[in-house]
């Protein structure tokens, strides 16, 4: 095997790895009742939307580098694999996106009892699956219009360059997309969704600080204080912990997708792609392993069952 085949097979094992973690964490919200809180519920929806993320990669990746040719030629996989490619990446990064949108909700409104409710939560949810399928929908057309100018060329024939050109679908023999689509990818992908969340976690920074300052300053019980300062604090924990994954995301897209929308095609250096593979493995098992972290409930009770379950065979 070569060094690209090897480091194919390393990244596959990590993600298959990360994946099992992760559906652990999500069956464990949705089998066990008192998971299901809004933002356990919501922190799932992430942990699904990754599982999906790394299953798409983990197939692909090997069977674009060891089968390269089982998808020459093919219009129909061409067009679907453009789409899937940046729908697949815009489901974790906008579960991010949601899950500050909900909070920024829920402290701004703290007595509102409908922005805590398991249909608030499902509808949000569901938005972030629809805006992530639409986003990619430009890519798709576009796609689709550049195999049907190939197949109408009987000089041309479809096929895949190197595995960022497959990662990206815009250089096919002589034939590329609008210059502006990899441009439109990173947007969505990194660039508007960094501002939103940066946005909505700032707006809740803000607000838990004036909301600490003004309970201090009031005439109030221990225990009243105590209480609104541990909401608050969970509250700007989970912030921290949302922003480290989605800083992890960055580090672990963003060069792929700057890199892409930066360098010509043609003259990509395929050792830096090599290099740009393990990014994005390595930023999903770091990031089940932050969830692991902060959901303390879950934690504990999963070691206990882990013990309860090594006593039992021992005895």
């Amino acid at each position: 095997m070569n060094g690209l085949q090897i480091i194919t097979v390393v990244n596959v094992i990590i993600l298959l790895i990360g994946i099992l973690l992760t559906l652990v964490y999500v069956l464990s919200i949705i089998l066990l009742r008192r998971f299901h809180t809004a933002i356990n519920i919501l922190t799932g929806n992430f942990g699904l939307s990754s599982i999906i993320c790394g299953s798409y990669w983990m197939i692909y990746n090997p069977l674009t580098t060891f089968h390269g040719n089982i998808l020459q030629g093919s219009t129909v996989s061409y067009v679907v694999i453009s789409y899937l490619t940046l729908m697949v990446n815009c489901l974790p990064v906008y579960a991010l996106v949601n899950i500050a949108v909900n909070r920024y909700f829920t402290v701004i409104y703290p007595n509102r009892a409908f922005f805590k409710k398991q249909m608030w939560i499902l509808t949000s949810i569901l938005t972030q699956w629809i805006v992530a399928i639409i986003l990619p929908m430009p890519h798709l057309i576009l796609s689709y219009q550049v195999t049907i100018d190939i197949n109408q060329d009987d000089n041309h024939q479809l096929m895949f360059r190197s595995y960022l050109s497959v990662l990206f679908q815009t250089f096919v023999n002589g034939l590329r997309l609008p210059s502006w689509i990899l441009f439109y990818n990173l947007s969505v992908v990194l660039i508007f969704p960094s501002i939103i969340i940066v946005f909505f976690d700032s707006l809740i920074f803000y607000s838990v600080r004036s909301s600490t300052l003004r309970v201090h300053a009031l005439p109030s019980s221990a225990a009243t204080v105590a209480n609104v300062n541990h909401g608050r604090n969970r509250d700007v924990n989970l912030v921290k912990h949302m922003l480290f994954i989605f800083v992890m995301f960055i580090i672990g897209w963003g060069p792929i997708y700057i890199y892409s929308a930066v360098v010509n095609m043609e003259g990509i250096d395929a050792r830096v792609i090599i290099l740009l593979q393990i990014l994005p493995v390595l930023d999903l098992s770091i990031n089940i392993i932050d969830l692991f972290i902060y959901n303390r409930d879950l934690r504990r009770y999963l070691i206990e069952r882990c013990l309860n379950f090594l006593r039992v065979n021992r005895n």
